[in-house]
């Protein structure tokens, strides 16, 4: 993502940003393909995490309209949040027991998470295909990060000085 110095943040956001989103959309549809597991989610969190943050940065170029999508986004991140917290618990788990500890506890827990685990998994697939995966909704996104509305500000005029008194 290369932005040009001599071009306004407007400028940049409408060249750049587009371009990231249809990124953002096709590595989101990979990662909601069913053979797919939490750990090969990962870096599509990541990738959720910087282009909210990019989107987040040129707020003012956009204007009110930009929340919309930003919270389309940041469900995407939560519910990739909570599926890494599970992952990551998991793991956390798994180093901290001894491996004499009984292992029907291990049984039931490791179970537990992996249906935990699994079910988020699913609720992050659903959340995508329910809220992104629309064709006509990335098209609308993508056309409004392209042309970003001008500034709506009104000038004011600049108060005239008194005139002194002669």
């Amino acid at each position: 993502m290369k932005f040009r110095p001599k071009k306004s943040a407007r400028q940049n956001a409408a060249r750049v940003l587009p371009r990231l989103a249809a990124k953002f959309f096709r590595a989101g549809d990979a990662s909601v393909d069913d053979d797919l597991r939490a750990s090969e989610v990962h870096d599509f969190r990541i990738r959720t995490k910087r282009f909210r943050y990019v989107l987040e940065y040129f707020r003012p170029c956009y204007g009110q309209a930009l929340e919309g999508y930003l919270e389309v986004v940041r469900g995407v991140q939560s519910v990739l949040g909570e599926l890494n917290d599970c992952r990551s618990t998991r793991i956390l788990l798994d180093r901290l027991l001894e491996p004499g500890d009984p292992p029907a506890r291990h049984k039931k827990l490791f179970a537990a998470m992996a249906r935990r685990e699994s079910g988020l998994l699913e609720k992050y697939r659903s959340y995508w295909r329910e809220n992104v995966a629309n064709p006509e909704s990335r098209e609308r996104f993508v056309r409004y990060l392209s042309h970003p509305p001008r500034d709506r500000l009104k000038r004011v005029p600049a108060e005239e000085e008194p005139a002194d008194a002669a």
